[in-house]
């Protein structure tokens, strides 16, 4: 049933989204007199009180970052037993809509996004904020492809692989982390792994480990199996190999991700920094006695090749041009 005011103070004006946390409303906030999107945050099946409190103070958290390519979080509201998220209203589109509308984008374009993405989400690592589900559906598009990235601090307990009381897996895991399918904690290297898979979908369709109906396949492909290489990313290839990384501790910093796409999408390529080699597709373990090296950026070297279409890429030591179907 659709409520007429929210907590005393937004006029519901109509749904305008619905998922498996609850619907998004479009609201008029009564005292400052603009749009807002309100979120009813349904808890997953299994999930305690006590869990949706926590992730409701992370969201509160994550209301300090003030960036113009992440949706601001204006309120956290009760009301009748429910929780509502009070949102920036962003009038836009879902990547995952784009996607679907018009496939694989061109690779200048999905830098240009994913710049926007990765400036936030590099903002909101140097505060301490983890994103825990980026993915196409959570990246907002709007005019002249103004991208900003929603549902900051409200991912941990609704995560797309949940588990219900019965035990059974719900949703796919599509743009897991290798170290996040395996069980381990969300941090900011499994952030930057689900925004190169974002923009690995972006490119090629559809992301690297299509879910054939089976999460738990999926799961197994994501910490077993090579990543499929693209096909279309072109120039963006090497900084997809530095962001898809399967080691978190060699994998590229979003800090460091964000250059290279910004780089890519004003330069067509990522020449234009102090990148002096290419970024290694597979990370050689050191000797027990030594630390692991840091990742290097991608490479200077590769954009003195020019691109055409149809070249192999050779950033990725081990990625074969195949074609890939997507479910």
């Amino acid at each position: 049933m659709q409520p007429e005011t929210i907590a005393g103070r937004y006029r519901v004006v109509r749904a305008i989204g619905r998922g498996g946390m609850g619907t998004v409303w479009l609201c008029e906030d009564l005292v400052l007199s603009r749009q807002v999107a309100v979120k009813q945050i349904r808890p997953p099946e299994g999930e305690s009180r006590a869990d949706t409190a926590r992730a409701m103070r992370e969201a509160r958290v994550a209301a300090a970052l003030n960036h113009r390519n992440a949706v601001s979080i204006f309120d956290v509201v009760e009301q009748d037993d429910t929780t509502w998220l009070v949102m920036e209203y962003v009038p836009s589109q879902t990547l995952a809509e784009i996607i679907t509308a018009e496939g694989s984008l061109p690779p200048a374009r999905v830098a240009y996004i994913g710049a926007q993405v990765a400036d936030a989400l590099a903002s909101a690592h140097a505060l301490g904020i983890v994103h825990r589900d980026i993915k196409p559906g959570n990246i907002l598009v709007g005019e002249n492809d103004l991208a900003k990235i929603s549902d900051f601090g409200i991912a941990r307990g609704h995560l797309d692989l949940s588990l219900t009381q019965t035990g059974m897996m719900t949703g796919t895991p599509a743009y897991f982390s290798p170290e996040l399918a395996r069980g381990e904690e969300p941090d900011s290297a499994s952030d930057v792994w689900a925004l190169g898979v974002t923009l690995y979908s972006a490119t090629e369709g559809g992301p690297p480990y299509p879910t054939l109906g089976n999460p738990l396949a999926m799961l197994s492909a994501i910490v077993r199996d090579p990543t499929p290489p693209p096909t279309n990313a072109g120039p963006l290839t090497d900084t997809l190999a530095a962001m898809l990384d399967r080691d978190p501790d060699t994998r590229a910093t979003m800090e460091q991700a964000r250059g290279w796409l910004h780089q890519v999408a004003e330069h067509g390529s990522t020449s234009g920094a102090s990148q002096t080699q290419r970024f290694p597709a597979a990370v050689v373990p050191p000797p027990d006695d030594t630390e692991p090296q840091p990742a290097a950026a991608p490479a200077a070297a590769a954009a003195s090749v020019p691109y055409t279409e149809g070249d192999q890429p050779s950033a990725m030591s081990g990625w074969t041009r195949e074609e890939t179907t997507y479910a």
